[in-house]
């Protein structure tokens, strides 16, 4: 048919300079005509439409699509609508798929609209990004919208945010728009029904789909709606990031958001202000994030929680604050919370360590510059009420309004030194902190402090004894008016403050951030002075103030990262094709990750290897004492599974030994083996049950018994041991100095490599009947702090001081070393703690230390321990209000 039919052939817009003026972004086509625009388009039309079919180039349909962005895409959208008729019928005759803006311009003309493009054509962007947000396209030009982007297949991001989209238009839009690549979808500031509500439900409850972001900000929904989205977050594990501000959401559908946010663990951001949630569903709210482990951001701001707020709610708040470890950004603002409310409130959130960011304006209180709360019931409400800071979204810091929030304001961490002799006590006196004193401690012959402080010129000065001091190490700055205040130190001691000079720096460095938080905590309190009196008193103590201060304990968050990072270079998505097995998996896997974590250290120390791995031979007898093998299940079904979990698919693993396993390997194999002994004898039909009953019905007891770090919390890290350790701290100073460096790069910081651990045992005569050459290793992989990396970078080879005296004491625990009187044992190795086995290991330990320490060293006493855990009372000082900083 195609010899015997000939259609006209469809010119090609040529004149690409005509394109440098053009700019359809509104203007309808054909006034574009009218100005001649396209004049050169349809030069020679009747010598072209006499050009055989094979040398046609098709416009108008998906073979020649230019795209959606610059001026061949213009050009492109004016062929089409110049020729759509043509087009058209060629397409249909010779089945071809219209490309975007022919079918965009073909449901026009049915219309009869104006041909104004809505993100059909753009000037600039990504192809995979269409935001036409406040071009009032309206539910007219929805239906012909939506059959031109039906044939878009690469889109990701769309923003129709104010386009007066109806219920009728948002679900014709859902409905026809290719949703299998969206990651970003906002349809805020339109009026949705339920019919389109459904289609998002649709949307959310599809494995295939990947929608990440998903932004419905007034947009009417009603708490039928919002249950609907709720409900469906259940079963959707893509979405992190969900925007149902200024709605009409009350306490009805808070029930179904508890469970949602209980279960859910994939949403980090909620952002949820200007709703009608009361005091109870607010409290709901609350219940549903205690033991979330994802969600880092909620905002609650501009609510009704002070309605129906009973004790029995703010509770609630206050506890899940206290317990809360993933959140890291809360907005309470503009609840209009009594002073009372607020101090409940506060108690829980003093115990959260992790809460970087509280937004509290609006309410009777006022958050300092350690984020605690300070209730206020003299605060300006009204005032505040007019500077309202988003923390979800783009951050926008209003320079006229300080709200000490730590992320959004961008704060930095600095280290403030004083030098010099001085009396204490040595206080700094922070702009942030109204100029208040906050104690600084010694460390060698200077006084410092670390303090997270706000963003570009910070003022500041130092007090000695209540005398007020300014830095010649730091500029000193001239105000421009005196400033004149009550110092408050400690007790009923005021201090009256008049100053007109005083130290400033420029504070730079790394800007407070969720995922990499500083060193120093949120909420910390200052360090108390009390007078000293005539008796002795004891010394605070605490992990910042101790040598274990540097070592970073697992959390969560660190969990969380060394599981997915695991997970991405292990090969069980491969194995598990179910998406909702290989989800279900995945969690359970991660609720025992901690387990395979360090039972892997432990098996792994025994390889003998420089590098952390376990040989098939360690792996064999563990699966063994476990009863795995049997008739259903034996050694040449383990081959099989061996050899496909230590085959490397992925180059570059430096640190990954060829023929051992590493740690996402270890993981791997054990649910190869499950499958394998389940699945595959068809005891079981799904994977997830037969990875829970390998792990719970064998592995995890034995895996328990082999985890070792709950020692360095309850017997390690205690005050005891930390003194013990700053008494012989010169003797461990010169034994790591000679057993570190051997294998450090020139330039790099020494460390001590596990060759040179093992010499330090063995020269040391730790090694005896109760410590084997073997668990040498062990105390030394124990000891070291997690890492993320295990298999592109060599940090969790390259052993630091913090890391250094955990391995030896672990080293010592183990050894007993027994001391002796004479021919006679004073303690049995059953009877001796921690403390007592180093105190006597150190006789061994300083043989090994250079000739000049070994005779100057002095074995710490009783008084000793003493001296570092009290301090003397009663020492009277003088008080004085000299101002020297103007001096």
């Amino acid at each position: 048919m195609s010899k015997s039919v000939s259609l006209p052939f469809l010119p090609q817009a040529t004149g690409h300079k005509s394109a440098k003026n053009l700019s359809i972004n509104s203007e309808p086509l054909i006034t574009l005509r009218d100005r001649g625009l396209t004049s050169r388009v349809s030069t020679d039309s009747t010598r072209n439409f006499l050009l055989k079919s094979r040398e046609r180039l098709k416009r108008g349909c998906m073979e020649t699509y230019p795209g959606s962005i610059g001026p061949s895409a213009k050009l492109d959208f004016i062929h089409n609508y110049k020729f759509l008729k043509e087009i058209s019928e060629r397409n249909k005759y010779e089945k071809l798929e219209l490309s975007p803006s022919a079918a965009y311009l073909e449901a026009i003309d049915k219309q009869k609209l104006n041909p104004v493009p809505f993100g059909i054509v753009r000037n600039n962007g990504k192809e995979t990004e269409v935001d036409i947000h406040g071009y009032y396209m309206g539910d007219n030009y929805a239906k012909a919208f939506s059959e031109g982007f039906k044939h878009c297949k690469s889109i990701e991001k769309i923003n129709l945010k104010s386009n007066r989209l109806s219920e009728k238009g948002t679900s014709l839009i859902l409905s026809t728009l290719d949703l299998q690549n969206i990651k970003d979808l906002c349809l805020s500031d339109n009026k949705l029904g339920l019919l389109a509500i459904r289609k998002i439900r649709e949307v959310l409850i599809d494995p295939k789909l990947s929608l990440k972001h998903l932004s419905l900000e007034s947009t009417g929904l009603n708490d039928q709606a919002g249950i609907m989205i709720f409900d469906s977050l259940l079963f959707n594990s893509s979405v992190t990031r969900l925007n149902l501000a200024k709605n009409n959401l009350t306490q009805v559908s808070a029930k179904s958001l508890k469970n949602t946010l209980s279960s859910n663990n994939t949403l980090r951001r909620l952002d949820l202000h200007w709703n009608h949630f009361t005091g109870s569903g607010c409290a709901q709210i609350f219940e549903g994030i205690t033991k979330n482990l994802v969600l880092i951001e909620l905002d609650l701001s501009w609510n009704l929680m002070t309605r129906n707020l009973g004790e029995d709610d703010l509770q609630t708040i206050s506890k899940t604050l206290s317990l809360q470890k993933s959140l890291r950004h809360l907005d309470l603002s503009s609840n209009y919370l009594t002073g009372e409310g607020c101090k409940i409130i506060s108690e829980g959130l003093a115990l959260n360590h992790k809460i970087l960011g509280i937004h509290m304006t609006g309410n009777d209180c006022t958050v300092d510059s350690r984020g605690f709360i300070i209730p206020n019931p003299y605060v300006s409400k009204v005032e505040q009420g007019h500077f309202m800071a988003r923390i979800i979204g783009e951050k926008k810091t209003k320079k006229h309004s300080q709200i000490n929030c730590w992320l959004c304001e961008g704060w930095i961490e600095i280290k403030f030194d004083f030098k010099g002799e001085a009396v204490e006590p040595v206080c700094i006196h922070l702009e942030c902190d109204d100029y208040q004193p906050d104690i600084m401690i010694k460390e060698n012959d200077y006084y410092t402090i670390t303090r997270v402080v706000p963003p570009g010129k910070v003022n500041f000065f130092f007090s000695v004894n209540l005398n007020f001091v300014k830095s010649q190490d730091f500029r000193i700055q001239k105000l421009p008016a005196p400033i004149e205040k009550n110092i408050h130190f400690w007790g009923d001691l005021n201090v009256r403050l008049f100053i007109s000079n005083l130290n400033q720096i420029e504070a730079k460095g790394l800007v407070c951030n969720s995922k990499d938080p500083f060193r120093t905590e949120p909420r910390t309190p200052k360090l108390e002075y009390i007078p000293p009196p005539t008796e002795m008193e004891k010394i605070p103590w605490s992990i910042p103030i101790s040598l274990f201060k540097d070592y970073k304990l697992d959390d969560e968050d660190l969990l969380n990262e060394c599981f997915e990072f695991d997970w991405k270079h292990c090969r069980i998505p491969n194995l598990v094709k179910d998406p909702h097995e290989l989800e279900l998996t995945k969690s359970f896997l991660r609720e025992i990750y901690q387990i395979i974590k360090e039972s892997f250290k432990t098996l792994s120390a025994y390889s003998g290897s420089e590098i952390p791995c376990i040989g098939s031979n360690a792996f064999i007898e563990l699966l063994g004492q476990c009863n795995i093998f049997d008739n259903l299940y034996g050694i040449s079904d383990f081959g099989v599974n061996w050899n496909s979990a230590v085959v490397q698919t992925i180059k570059g693993m430096t640190y990954n030994p060829a023929n051992a396993l590493v740690r996402y390997e270890f993981m791997e194999l054990i649910v190869r083996v499950g499958y394998d002994r389940y699945i595959r004898t068809k005891t079981l039909n799904s994977t997830y049950e037969a990875v829970c009953k390998i792990f719970n019905d064998h592995l995890l007891p034995k895996l328990t018994t082999l985890c070792a770090y709950k020692w360095r919390t309850e017997e390690y890290m205690c005050e005891i041991i930390d003194v013990v350790l700053k008494s012989h701290k010169p003797m461990l100073d010169s034994i790591y100095k000679k057993y570190s460096g051997r294998k450090a790069l020139p330039g790099q910081k020494p460390f001590v490599s596990l060759e040179e651990f093992r010499d330090l045992c063995l020269n040391a005569g730790l090694v005896n009947d109760f410590f084997s050459t073997r668990e040498i290793d062990w105390c030394y992989f124990q000891a070291m702090m997690t890492q993320v990396d295990e298999y592109y970078k060599k940090r969790h080879l390259e052993m630091n001081y913090t890391e250094f005296l955990e391995a030896l004491c672990r080293a010592c625990n183990l050894a007993s070393v027994n001391p002796y009187t004479g021919d006679q044992l004073e303690l049995q190795p059953t009877n001796m703690t921690l403390q007592n086995k180093i105190e006597n290991a150190a006789h061994l330990l300083i043989k090994v230390c250079s000739q000049s320490v070994q005779e100057t060293f002095v074995f710490p006493t009783s008084q000793t321990y003493e001296k570092l855990m009290y301090r003397p009372k009663g020492v009277t000082r003088k008080l004085t209000t000299m101002n020297v900083l103007d001096n």
